[in-house]
């Protein structure tokens, strides 16, 4: 990749890129740890599905592929939106998926919070609008200039409406939008 190339395209994203891809990739160990593969690959893609002991991902061709003990690599991209298997010859197979909160990464216009605060509340929506990638509590409190014990109650109640997931990385807890929640940032954002 050319240094030029890299600086207009990739370089004044990267910190919003890198946020949303390590979420990604530490989200994955944790699901297969709690329910196997079908935990782990559920919801990565509508064409993925997992029956046991097979991957079935709907495309245009057909193919089997044997993973004959070598596993499958999981890559989450931020810049394509389909699944794409991999699997030549001798490399590791891989599956090519979007990962979870790019389509809001490349959102150029910022939806103000009066757009879902008569449903949700000021404050909700605010914390649904506001995390371009993930973030801590204390994060989106300082941010949002609200104290903390405040912002987590309402994260929590984001949490049981399946509208942010949170994910541990290390000792912090990060926020994020879940597809649902990016649907109605979308929504309120280009109304009609």
């Amino acid at each position: 990749m050319s240094a030029r190339w890299y600086a207009i395209a990739i370089g004044p994203h990267w910190e919003r890129l890198q946020a949303v891809l390590t979420t990604e990739i530490a989200r994955q160990p944790r699901r297969l740890t709690d329910g196997g593969p079908q935990l782990a690959l559920h919801n990565l893609h509508p064409s993925i599905r997992w029956r046991p002991g097979h991957l079935i991902v709907e495309m245009a061709w057909e193919a089997r592929f044997p993973l004959d003990g070598r596993g499958l690599l999981l890559v989450p991209s931020a810049f394509w939106q389909d699944v794409g298997p991999i699997v030549l010859g001798s490399w590791q197979p891989t599956l090519l998926y979007p990962c979870a909160g790019a389509e809001l990464m490349w959102q150029i216009e910022r939806v103000g919070p009066n757009a879902l605060a008569g449903v949700l509340g000021a404050t909700r929506a605010r914390l649904l609008i506001e995390p371009e990638e993930p973030a801590t509590t204390s994060q989106l409190a300082r941010r949002l200039g609200l104290a903390a014990p405040g912002v987590s109650q309402h994260l929590q109640r984001l949490r049981s409406a399946h509208l942010v997931t949170a994910d541990r990385d290390g000792r912090e807890v990060r926020y994020r939008r879940t597809p649902l929640a990016a649907e109605l940032v979308c929504a309120a954002a280009n109304p009609g």
